[in-house]
């Protein structure tokens, strides 16, 4: 039993010590932006960039932004100019990657009007989504003057504005905390304001929104939300996590991953094709992500205390029954699940199988398969109904070797 529990825990660390501090930048420091162009990631820190060339291999630190700053909360990069966006300090742009910058606040007026949360380019238009006074909108063609961008959000309501996101050519806002959130079509002045959830005992805040194929996911306060209705109805996907404090949708070529943000942990997922489910990936313990990038097979997430990645591997979430070297063994489904969830495994030879389940401290739970089999294609049904909730693990053993270990996710 000692041997199970010492090669859980040794499990569970390495899976939980996949995510490394990038080179050249240092702990310590606010990390809450990222933008990414072709192999080059602009990263906002205290009241710097940093930026890296290389697929964030090595790292430059631009010039200051402006001394008093001390949180770039959105960065973006358009025809050779980068935009760095502040908290209290307004919006500067820098036209010789990063070492002069110029202030560019004339027109943002009103209470909170230089607290910038977000930045995002349609056309040659620059918006600026702010805490208190809405959007503002310029002409980046012609950069001269902000202009109040806000026609139907409420001034009472919705002028905090968490988040900019567009699809389509159409920009996404989550704008206030009471489970709404707005679009504008390009041509019009007009955001149009949609209920995606129910407001109960905490805020109701939209932070993300991701298309995958025909389907929209919403990450909010609450969770993940499902739309298959292009935006017009949304019904409720994963809400078992809590209060969250930010979350983001990032996709990495073909795969698409959602964070669930806490300051205790935030909590990888992916959303798997063939079952159409969001299953989980990894954690970030005592972590609060606060946002992702993906690029050169590597994932990048921004912290409180520095910039971290991890190498993606090349395949991903296997499909059902496809057939890579002797066997796979595909993440369970649903995932988290309650009471019950399956599990999928397929050979590529004639073995000796088993598939053993045990809880969070090493302890066996189960048996759940135990046989001789011919090569093809399986599935197993595992029920928990009789156990509490928590995090499970289920291995795999191929002609009684160790070769793979997931996890799961029991949540009453």
């Amino acid at each position: 039993m000692k041997a199970i529990i010492l090669f859980f825990f040794l499990f569970i660390n390495t899976l939980f010590s996949q995510w490394i501090p990038v080179n050249d930048i240092p702990n310590n420091i606010n990390i809450p932006s990222i933008f990414t162009e072709s192999n080059t990631i602009y990263a906002g820190a205290d009241n710097v960039i940093y930026t890296s060339t290389n697929g964030g291999n090595s790292w430059n630190k631009s010039s200051v932004i402006y001394s008093d700053a001390d949180f770039v909360s959105s960065v973006i990069k358009h025809q050779n100019k980068i935009y760095a966006a502040t908290y209290n300090y307004g919006v500067f742009v820098s036209s010789d990657e990063g070492n002069s910058w110029d202030e560019i606040n004339n027109g943002l007026t009103g209470l909170g009007s230089k607290t910038i949360t977000d930045l995002i380019v349609r056309g040659d238009s620059l918006y600026a989504a702010t805490s208190g006074s809405g959007i503002f909108v310029m002409n980046i063609s012609n950069p001269d003057t902000w202009h109040h961008f806000s026609n139907g959000l409420g001034w009472n309501i919705s002028y905090n504005v968490f988040s900019l996101i567009m699809i389509d050519n159409i920009l996404f806002a989550g704008a206030g905390g009471n489970g709404y959130y707005y679009t504008n079509e390009q041509g019009s002045d007009l955001w149009k304001e949609i209920k995606f959830g129910d407001l109960s005992s905490s805020q109701l805040v939209f932070y993300d929104i991701v298309k995958v194929e025909s389907v929209y996911y919403l990450s909010s306060s609450y969770g993940i939300y499902k739309s298959t209705d292009y935006g017009l109805t949304w019904n409720p996907e994963i809400l078992n996590y809590g209060f969250l404090e930010n979350s983001n949708f990032i996709k990495a070529g073909s795969r698409v991953f959602a964070v669930l943000g806490k300051s205790v942990k935030s909590t990888w997922l992916e959303y798997d094709f063939s079952s159409q489910q969001w299953i989980w990936f990894d954690e970030q313990p005592v972590t609060l992500v606060l946002n992702t990038a993906a690029i050169n097979d590597k994932l990048f997430s921004c912290t409180l205390n520095n910039l971290l990645f991890r190498e993606l591997n090349a395949t991903g979430i296997e499909e059902p029954g496809k057939i890579r070297d002797n066997f796979t063994l595909s993440q369970n489904y649903p995932n988290p699940f309650n009471p019950a969830t399956t599990i999928e495994y397929s050979l590529k030879e004639n073995a000796n199988i088993k598939i053993e389940v045990y809880n969070s401290i090493g302890e066996m739970i189960t048996l759940l398969v135990n046989k001789y089999h011919t090569a093809g294609y399986y599935k197993i049904n595992f029920n928990a109904i009789n156990l509490p909730s928590g995090n499970y693990f289920y291995r795999i053993l191929y002609d009684n070797k160790l070769q793979l270990t997931k996890k799961m996710s029991y949540l009453k």
